[in-house]
């Protein structure tokens, strides 16, 4: 467990700032929705983010949490339909 906790402090920016890391990883990472855990938030709380920056990372944040809820409840629906118990 401690694995994946090292992994999402390390690319959510809270370790050190995502832009600090070379071109491609940038790119990567700023795909994924780990930023909006720590990154896009001190951004915006730092004035980096403004305007229309700041309207696109909130409906691409958005974005992911609906595309997330979405993929949770069908994997769930398809876990149930695949669940049996025995017993009373």
């Amino acid at each position: 467990m401690w694995v994946v906790n090292t992994v999402n402090f390390f690319v959510s920016g809270q370790m050190f700032p995502i832009d600090l890391l070379p071109h491609p990883w940038v790119v990567l990472l700023k795909l994924l929705p780990f930023q909006y855990l720590a990154y896009f938030p001190a951004a915006i709380f730092l004035g980096k983010v403004q305007g229309a920056a700041l309207w696109q990372g909130l409906l691409v944040q958005a974005g992911w949490g609906v595309a997330l809820i979405a993929l949770s409840r069908w994997l769930y629906a398809r876990g149930l339909r695949h669940y049996s118990a025995f017993g009373g």
